[in-house]
């Protein structure tokens, strides 16, 4: 996240000059909340795995992303 926030303090500064420059101002809304990147450690994988083959559902494991998904920052 700090990257995306750098990136975005950056991009702030960016507009504010410009508006400055042309003697304009400007408005940030953010319509969409920020997300994480997702991140699936190998060892939760093969937790949940070890579930669905408990209750008799196939899986499959990717090393790969597939999809996506609607998870959000859980910590």
């Amino acid at each position: 996240m700090k990257d995306l926030n750098d990136l975005m303090e950056k991009a702030h500064q960016c507009m504010e000059g410009a508006a400055l420059c042309t003697g304009t101002s400007f408005e940030v809304v953010q319509r969409n909340p920020t997300y994480c990147d997702l991140y699936s450690g190998e060892l939760s994988m093969k937790t949940v795995q070890e579930v669905f083959d408990a209750m008799g559902t196939e899986t499959v494991i990717y090393h790969v992303p597939q999809g996506s998904t609607d998870a959000g920052n859980v910590d």
